[in-house]
């Protein structure tokens, strides 16, 4: 009986508007502080700045 049912029915996450706002609002946040880092930081590209865009990139894509 539940092998029909989840055959019939799937299970999956929904997206929500404030699901995508949150990836917009961090991702675009941990962007554009890692910009700034990267621009006018004395260190550059460095391993917090590179972590920021890591994170950021995939929140952005997501959302």
């Amino acid at each position: 009986m539940s092998a029909t049912h989840e055959a019939a029915r799937e299970h999956g996450a929904v997206k929500t508007s404030s699901n995508r706002a949150f990836g917009w609002t961090v991702g675009g946040i941990l962007a554009v502080l890692g910009s700034a880092r990267a621009l006018f930081g004395s260190s550059g590209l460095d391993g917090v700045t590179m972590l920021m865009w890591l994170v950021a990139i995939p929140l952005l894509l997501a959302a």
